[in-house]
């Protein structure tokens, strides 16, 4: 029995497709999660009431809530490094290593940027509204926080003429360092979306949600998270409804070229019977009852001419010489579909 033509390339794309439309699908369920959760999200007011709020609810905390307050340190702010009168409570610096590397493919020299390092801090801090504030707790496990950029120093790396030699052949030197450092600074009026509970100490916080919602802390307004999740969600069943198409294209090719074959090789059975039976009825007959009458078989011109070729309709061989023709018909090469017993009186 012959294999299915399925070829190793149509299986690997079809297997990298079917692993993209997977991730592309889950990111874009969680997308979408996440955007119809910010817009059921209650916005809550910071003031005198929310503890109590809080306590009279079932689970004596507000699952998934909207909050904006200003930020303000619980006790000692982080100074930046390159600006100690900037004060904020969270930091980040950045360390790169930016060279120039020969691309053998364009034959040339190309800038390239490397991270070196990445360090992130913070120190608790406050959401003050009007009539109250509350804590923030792992801000660091937030998905959006915007920070905002207090300097970007580029050193320049001073080399020798050895190392500028070396570099040439190694194919690599070394531009220079950037540092960029960020902060979200004191006094930033920050909108929080996560779970609101009350504390051990009795304080108000405000702290990552159940698995499967998003923890936010952004400097925009719920509206402009709103419309960026939804663009991103766009984007996602977009890229998915690509990856499905795709999918079911190839998987579509490969069933039809499997049904193709299956026909192919129901025809190839169907001939064989036929043939069979011709020579099996010949053998039954003596010498003499075999129509002399008949051409010969214009392959091996020793048997009478037994069958018709379709789909061209010529008479020209016995089934035996039939049994081998793979090429086509030996008149005029046309494609075989099928043998029919020819009955020359």
């Amino acid at each position: 029995m012959a294999e299915y033509p399925v070829t190793l390339t149509e299986v690997i794309c079809f297997g990298v497709d079917a692993l993209l439309f997977g991730i592309f699908y889950k990111l874009y369920r969680n997308s979408k999660k996440a955007s119809e959760a910010v817009k059921e999200a209650p916005i809550v007011e910071i003031n005198e009431y929310l503890k109590d709020s809080i306590k009279a609810t079932h689970a004596q905390a507000i699952p998934y809530a909207i909050i904006k307050g200003t930020v303000r340190a619980f006790k000692q702010a982080l100074h930046s490094h390159n600006k100690p009168n900037v004060r904020g409570v969270v930091q980040e610096v950045v360390l790169k290593e930016h060279q120039i590397k020969w691309s053998w493919a364009t034959r040339w020299w190309l800038e390239t940027e490397r991270e070196i390092s990445r360090s992130k801090n913070y120190v608790p801090f406050l959401l003050i509204g009007k009539k109250g504030r509350i804590y923030v707790q792992d801000p660091l496990e937030a998905k959006i926080i915007n920070l905002t950029t207090i300097s970007d120093k580029f050193e320049p790396s001073v080399s020798g003429f050895g190392e500028a030699v070396w570099g040439f052949f190694t194919g690599a030197r070394t531009q220079g360092f950037q540092e960029t450092e960020q902060m979200l600074l004191e006094g930033t009026m920050l909108t929080g979306i996560g779970r609101l509970a009350v504390n051990k100490t009795g304080d108000v916080c405000l702290q990552p949600p159940a698995k499967g919602l998003y923890y936010f802390l952004t400097q925009v307004p719920e509206s402009t998270l709103i419309k960026n999740l939804d663009v991103d969600t766009n984007f996602l069943k977009v890229m998915s409804v690509l990856c499905g198409v795709v999918g079911a294209a190839i998987l579509i090719n490969v069933v039809k070229k499997m049904i193709n074959e299956h026909k192919k090789e129901k025809a190839i059975k169907a001939r064989k019977q036929i043939l069979a039976e011709l020579i099996s009825d010949r053998s039954r007959f003596s010498n003499t009852e075999i129509n002399t009458q008949a051409p010969p078989c214009v392959i091996c011109l020793a048997n009478p001419r037994e069958v018709v070729i379709l789909d061209c309709g010529h008479v020209c061989c016995c089934a035996d010489c039939a049994q081998n023709l793979s090429t086509g018909c030996p008149i005029c090469r046309q494609p075989i579909s099928q043998f029919w017993p020819a009955y020359i009186s």
